[in-house]
C-alpha cells in the first residue's frame, strides 16, 4: 500500500510541475496557402485550430487568436520600461505615479474593455501627481511610454 501511494505522489508532483509549451497552429480539413508577391496567406476550411503569421511588418491573424497589441498599435521594437511605480494602488481620487528616469512620457488610461480613457503627455519630470475622481470604480490599465528611450509599461490599477 506504501509503494502504491509513493508512486501516486511522485505521478501527481510531475505532473503539477510539467511544462506544456503552446504553439499557435492549425488542424484543419482542408485550406491552402495563396501568395502574392511578398505576401503569403495560409487560410484553413473547417478550422479546429488556427495560426498567425508574421512577415515583415505584416501579422496576419485567422479566427479567433488574440492579436499582440503592441505589434497592432506600434510598440513592437520598445522594451519593457523598469522602475514605473503607481501609488496609492487602489487609488481613491489622486495617484502619485513614479517614473525610473526624467524624460518625457506620454500616458495612456485604457478601461478593461481596451477604450482609451485618458491621454496626456508628461515631460521633463520622474514623478506625476494625477487626479482621477471623474473615472468610475473598477480596474484600469496605465499605459507609460518613454518615447525617447523607447521603453513601455503597463500597470493594472484598481480605482474605489
Amino acid at each position: 500500500m506504501k509503494i502504491t501511494l509513493s508512486i501516486l505522489f511522485i505521478l501527481l508532483f510531475n505532473f503539477g510541475f510539467s511544462q506544456t509549451q503552446i504553439k499557435k497552429s492549425s488542424i484543419s480539413t482542408g485550406g491552402g496557402t495563396a501568395t502574392s508577391g511578398n505576401t503569403q496567406v495560409l487560410f484553413t476550411l473547417g478550422e479546429t485550430a488556427i495560426q498567425e503569421q508574421t512577415q515583415g511588418n505584416l501579422h496576419l491573424s485567422e479566427g479567433f487568436i488574440s492579436v499582440d497589441i503592441l505589434s497592432s498599435i506600434g510598440y513592437t521594437d520598445y522594451a519593457l520600461l523598469a522602475g514605473v511605480n503607481i501609488y496609492p494602488n487602489p487609488v481613491v481620487d489622486r495617484a502619485v505615479i513614479q517614473l525610473p528616469v526624467v524624460s518625457a512620457y506620454d500616458l495612456f488610461i485604457y478601461d478593461l474593455k481596451g477604450n482609451e480613457i485618458m491621454k496626456l503627455q508628461i515631460n521633463n519630470v520622474d514623478f506625476y501627481r494625477i487626479d482621477l475622481p471623474t473615472l468610475q470604480a473598477g480596474f484600469y490599465l496605465v499605459h507609460i511610454v518613454d518615447q525617447e528611450h523607447r521603453k513601455h509599461s503597463i500597470i493594472k490599477i484598481e480605482k474605489l
